[in-house]
């Protein structure tokens, strides 16, 4: 009944031979091969997610983490302006004040004037990019509520596998750390954390109907949680400057 609720558009239903073909592959809830819309959907959300995670990751070897941090969490507002140009969600006053708010709150936590703004400019440009790669994925999921989040995810991963192989490819960076290293630790336990993280936003942003901007606000909270971990696992405790940007997202 659960999946039910969350898939009421089933491959059995609408899909045929293709449809069946389509579950075989990625699961139960897959929509139909004639299903454009769907499947163009699934396309932007995966190529915008992994659009934002690779070009994050370029954009943190050569810039300060704070600053590359504070440009990517502008990703909330990419996502009220995506959800007003694609699906036409009014733009609250509210909801700006609140993600200008968050914001104020984000820059003291980050602080970004106390790092050394040594980089290239392309840089910076990499990180805003990713912002809007994340604003888009993210709406993109509103638009999939009616497909089953196991397939979106399956989706989602099998093409950040296929681009990832690529990319590595052609960058000449496919290297893989020996089986004995205690790196696989901390890449098992990402990989585990991230796919319990993307399942939950898949799920919430599919079903917040017209909420998109509340939710964005949300979005918000990563850093304070951040700085929570940061405290259990790395003992490292927060200055006044995080206490009071936290309070303020809050």
């Amino acid at each position: 009944p659960f999946v039910q609720r969350l898939c009421p558009r089933r491959s059995a239903e609408s899909g045929g031979a293709d449809g069946a073909l389509a579950a075989a592959i990625l699961g139960g809830g897959c929509p139909s091969i004639a299903d454009r819309s769907a499947w163009t959907w699934l396309l932007v959300r995966s190529l915008g997610g992994f659009g934002c995670i690779i070009l994050e990751y370029m954009a943190l070897r050569v810039i300060p983490l704070g600053t590359a941090t504070m440009i990517v969490y502008t990703s909330p507002a990419w996502i009220v302006l995506w959800a007003a140009l694609l699906i036409r969600e009014p733009i609250r006053p509210v909801i700006v004040a609140c993600l200008g708010a968050c914001f104020g709150g984000l820059l003291l936590m980050v602080r970004p004037w106390s790092h050394q703004h040594a980089g290239p400019l392309w840089a910076y440009a990499l990180s805003l990019v990713s912002a809007i790669f994340a604003g888009l994925g993210y709406v993109s999921l509103r638009q999939l509520k009616g497909v089953s989040y196991h397939v979106v995810m399956n989706v989602f991963l099998l093409v950040c596998l296929v681009m990832s192989i690529f990319t590595g490819a052609a960058l000449g960076q496919l290297a893989v750390p020996p089986l004995n290293s205690p790196a696989w630790a901390y890449i098992v336990g990402v990989g585990l954390s991230a796919y319990v993280a993307e399942v939950c936003i898949t799920v919430g942003f599919a079903r917040g109907r017209k909420s998109l901007g509340r939710l964005s606000v949300l979005k918000f909270l990563s850093p304070i949680f951040s700085s929570i971990w940061g405290v259990i696992f790395l003992g490292e405790l927060p200055g006044a400057f995080q206490l009071g940007g936290a309070a303020i997202v809050l």
